[in-house]
């Protein structure tokens, strides 16, 4: 695993975006279909260099059910992504204290990893960490306004994985 940046207020959306090693991929889904979408960088660095311009800056998009985009539809729904990365695997204890983004966190340990929660303002869920240098979650853009009018992709933008062969 590498480090991952994760915007809630995409989240509480029903969307999100996850950066990977700097690459950006933006994730929709409406509950019956997943849109996905990534510049040629992600593409490029987290596919192939053949996919990079095969998909250009067109959504991908297929049904929730398909196998190879469930986890990210999952991703997109608020209420299933907290519910299983912020779930402890053990007893919870606290550990240390530290900023993450500027925020001041305490840190709750349970089993295999760490969850960073905002000691200011409301505690928020900041970070997730298994201890290994890189190995985290972050979230970010918690009350951070969004325009949720524009998550869905125009059919003309995306690229119907459903209609496609093989």
């Amino acid at each position: 695993m590498t480090a991952v940046a994760v915007s809630a207020a995409l989240l509480l959306a029903g969307c999100g975006s996850i950066t990977l090693a700097g690459d950006t991929l933006k994730i929709v889904s409406d509950g019956t279909t997943v849109y996905v979408k990534g510049d040629k960088a992600f593409w490029t660095n987290q596919a192939s260099v053949q996919a990079a311009p095969l998909i250009g800056d067109r959504w991908l998009k297929a049904p929730v059910t398909n196998a190879s985009f469930k986890s990210l539809a999952e991703f997109a729904d608020f209420d299933t992504t907290l519910t299983g990365i912020l779930k402890p695997d053990g007893a919870v204890t606290t550990g240390t204290t530290k900023d993450i983004g500027g925020t001041p966190a305490i840190e709750l340990k349970s089993g295999s990893g760490s969850l960073w929660v905002a000691t200011t303002g409301d505690p928020l869920p900041l970070q997730i960490s298994t201890g290994k240098a890189g190995d985290e979650v972050t979230f970010a853009d918690w009350g951070k306004a969004i325009d949720v009018t524009s998550q869905a992709p125009a059919e003309k933008d995306s690229i119907d994985l459903s209609q496609l062969g093989g």
